[in-house]
């Protein structure tokens, strides 16, 4: 990374830095705080057990009450419900045997909503960003950090780092695949299985029984908890994984198997892949932000603490560098258009304004052109450095909706 030689400024003039970054930084330090405690609290194992016990106690209620509901049905249909009742497709039988056909079927099945589920994962869309911090902060909170030899020890949770080591990485395995296979089992036997048996015999049509059990699939994904955004995004692609599940379901001639080893696989897969990557962001950010600033950044950030004035502390500059690093997924020292994008979905994610994210591009764009550099280095020349990044987040948190 060349350090610049000259800054690159926008009009700070009428800017109030301090008014709403200081909520920023309180309300992320607080987040932190409340992350170290349960990771301290759970430190022998890492894992938050009282969260898969929610879990487990979650689709086992899901599983029995579907079956209740469906008994109910059917019964005063004067029905009777055996194993073979809940198949809809053309399976005349429940395979009782686990051949590799069907194994394979399932990895086969998982591998276009894994495909999915990595695109939207990297898209620094507004909405799919929520989606994918709400994502982040459930699996560090179900698993604890993840454990590191040269930092293993109780006593070093302390903090001045976001996260210490906590978890065994062959222990997160264990569980997200228990959880996981729990999810699979419960979800696909009541959306595979009983709720679109039931809908079939009511309305004796194919078709309107595969987008139904989609899309009652995805309604049940919707929480009170988190903001109308992330529901539609969640709901939305649920229903989409719903009717290929169901899509699955038929094609394998009403074979339940393949869907739940494709749903079990692809959960897994979220958890362990989120997992790994917020832990070797955070390993990154917390080294990074030990090393020495350049000389040219260090001149830098001082003139934007003059610019702004003593309301903008030291406190609230070394909060937006570790954010910055946190941010850099490439990690090379210097953030790109997209990975800019993400940040600001966070730093302004329970705001009611939010900049708008052309404005943010055109912002980025000014602070590139308004760049001198020394030598002809390409590498970073559509990419923005610290001191580039803090004055664009100081500028838009003070100024969301500004021109």
């Amino acid at each position: 990374m060349k350090p610049l030689t000259q800054k690159t400024r926008l009009d700070h003039s009428s800017i109030d830095y301090v008014e709403s970054i200081d909520d920023f930084v309180s309300e992320f330090s607080s987040k932190k705080h409340n992350l170290q405690e349960k990771v301290f609290q759970h430190f022998e194992s890492g894992i938050h057990m009282d969260s898969v016990r929610m879990i487990a106690l979650s689709q086992t209620l899901l599983l029995l009450s579907a079956s209740m509901v469906t008994a109910i049905v059917w019964a005063s249909s004067g029905l009777t419900i055996d194993i073979n009742t809940i198949c809809w497709g053309e399976l005349d039988h429940i395979r009782p045997n686990l051949d590799i056909q069907r194994v394979i079927e399932g990895a086969l099945a998982a591998i276009p909503v894994i495909l999915t589920g990595t695109f939207l994962a990297k898209s620094d869309n507004r909405d799919f960003a929520a989606v994918n911090f709400s994502t982040m902060d459930m699996v560090i909170n179900l698993f604890g950090r993840r454990i590191n030899s040269l930092r293993n020890d109780k006593e070093e949770v302390t903090d001045n780092h976001t996260l210490q080591p906590a978890t065994p990485t062959s222990l997160a395995l264990m569980y997200s695949v228990m959880i996981a296979t729990m999810g699979g089992v419960c979800e696909e036997i009541v959306f595979r299985g009983l709720v679109p048996s039931t809908i079939l015999h009511h309305s004796h049509s194919l078709e309107l029984t595969l987008f139904s059990q989609a899309a009652l699939f995805g309604m049940m994904h919707i929480s009170p908890k988190v903001s109308p955004v992330e529901n539609k995004v969640v709901s939305i692609s649920q229903t989409v994984s719903g009717f290929w599940y169901g899509v699955v379901y038929l094609l394998t001639g009403g074979d339940i198997l393949p869907c739940i080893i494709a749903h079990a696989l692809h959960d897994s897969h979220v958890f362990m892949k989120t997992w790994m990557e917020i832990n070797r962001q955070m390993d990154y950010t917390e080294s990074a932000v030990l090393n020495q600033l350049t000389t040219a950044d260090q001149r830098e950030l001082r003139t934007i603490k003059e610019e702004a004035g003593p309301n903008l502390s030291f406190e609230t500059l070394a909060f937006v560098r570790r954010f910055f690093y946190a941010f850099d997924y490439d990690r090379i020292g210097s953030l790109s258009k997209s990975d800019v994008q993400r940040a600001l979905s966070y730093a302004f994610l329970n705001d009611n304004e939010k900049p708008n994210e052309e404005r943010v591009k055109k912002l980025f764009a000014k602070l590139i052109s308004l760049r001198v550099e020394t030598t002809q280095n390409t590498s970073s020349s559509q990419r923005l450095e610290l001191p580039e990044f803090t004055r664009l987040i100081l500028h838009l948190r003070a100024n969301p909706k500004s021109a």
